[in-house]
């Protein structure tokens, strides 16, 4: 079994999680060539609370047609297809929801439930608890971690003093962890801080003689006599770039700034064609690692996976080029038209919204920062099509209306593929 790198923050660690003894409890293993009957997995899936239906379109849901089971755990992006010949597991694969195309055979899986059932709510533990005692942990801002913890705890005792006293509630200590906990805990293990000043007994201390990379403020020519001073004090100079074109590019601004020098600043610098997080200057091997998102001034933004495909969604330019009265699309209110971008007052602060106007008259604002739910309308040219109203349940049904369609498609789909594999 590979070693794991788990990633987390203080609010995720603020928060006790279910106990590994009733998480195994409550997790169905399936293998290869197990034996086991589909009337069991659907007995252990309704026990778990999962719903059984037609077709599986969310976590939660299973389906059993003929010797073919299909579940969608909640630990995986993808729903599996289990097939038996008889009561043995023939194969198990993980398969795309709207194409029903394989994505990945497996030799073994876990479904795992909903941990927020009620199954689960009788004990929790630090996820500390959860870890295996020879795991390392790595620290960063351990005073900024502590704080958090203690924050959050607060507000937990705060909501708790006003819940009602005649129903039994779970006192905050049986749900979070504040600072004192997590420090009692955490002496366990082995912790490596990232920090110049520890917060915990320090043993070993490593020096690491790095600079973070300068900001050039896309002055190129600073940049320029930025790597010539650290070629003259011989230091390596990589501009890591995320394609050719980006390597190309920093050649051609060289080369303008100076074309008479350009074959000699060539030889001051190195480009690399590698995505790196930050840039940075390591002064005891003389490297200078730059980047060029940082260079240019471009950051990667979190692409959000819910809502709207990013071929769907509109974009900043779209919305820019659309024209006061075109139709869009929200995903939960329905076919509007655009009203332009407007600046509301939210509490108390000033906010760029776009406006789309309903039947009656009825307004949305819709931050610019939610653009995820909004796509310009498509629909038959010179048809103007209908104006919802707000709080009716109309496009509700249209939406349930398209699913069932997606699903007797994938039934479609799922035939063709049983035929297919009879045939064989």
């Amino acid at each position: 079994k590979k070693p794991a790198i788990i990633v987390t923050y203080p609010e995720a660690l603020f928060e006790k999680v279910v106990t590994r003894q009733q998480l195994d409890k409550n997790t169905l293993k399936v293998a290869l060539n197990d034996k086991i009957s589909i009337d069991f997995i659907n007995e252990v899936l309704f026990e778990y609370e999962f719903k059984r239906v037609d077709f599986i379109t969310e976590p939660g849901e299973f389906s059993v047609r003929g010797g073919i089971v299909d579940v969608f755990s909640f630990s995986n992006d993808h729903p599996y297809r289990i097939e038996f010949f008889g009561n043995e597991v023939d194969s198990i694969r993980s398969f795309d929801v709207e194409t029903q195309l394989s994505v990945e055979t497996h030799k073994k899986i876990t479904i795992i439930p909903n941990v927020e059932n009620k199954i689960f709510q009788e004990n929790r533990e630090s996820f500390l608890d959860y870890i295996a005692e020879k795991t390392v942990l790595f620290i960063q801002n351990t005073e900024g971690l502590f704080s958090q913890l203690d924050k959050q705890f607060a507000r937990a005792e705060e909501a708790f003093e006003k819940l009602s006293k005649e129903i039994k509630h779970a006192e905050p200590e049986q749900l979070f962890l504040n600072q004192a906990s997590f420090i009692k805990r955490a002496l366990d293990f082995s912790i490596v801080e990232l920090a110049s000043k520890p917060v915990f007994k320090t043993t070993k201390t490593f020096d690491f003689h790095i600079q973070p990379q300068p900001s050039f403020n896309k002055q190129f020519d600073l940049l320029l006599n930025n790597l010539s001073d650290n070629h003259f004090n011989g230091y390596k100079n990589y501009l890591f770039c995320s394609n050719e074109t980006q390597a190309k590019r920093f050649h051609d601004i060289f080369e303008t700034l100076d074309e008479a020098n350009s074959e000699n600043i060539r030889k001051q610098y190195n480009t690399i064609v590698l995505p790196l997080y930050q840039g940075f200057i390591d002064e005891e091997n003389q490297i200078t690692a730059y980047t060029d998102h940082q260079i240019f001034e471009r950051y990667h933004k979190f692409n959000i996976k819910n809502g709207y495909s990013k071929k769907q969604n509109i974009t900043l330019k779209e919305l820019t080029a659309l024209s006061v009265g075109d139709y869009v699309t929200h995903i939960d209110h329905g076919i509007g038209k655009f009203g332009g971008l407007q600046k509301i007052q939210v509490e108390g602060k000033t906010q760029e919204a776009i406006k789309l106007v309903y039947a009656d008259n009825d307004i949305v604002y819709v931050s610019i920062h939610s653009l995820h739910k909004i796509s310009k309308y498509n629909g038959k040219d010179g048809t103007p099509p209908k104006i919802y109203k707000l709080g009716s349940n109309a496009w509700k049904i249209l939406k349930q209306k398209t699913k069932a369609r997606v699903k007797h498609i994938a039934f479609n789909l799922i035939q063709l593929y049983a035929k297919r594999r009879l045939e064989k």
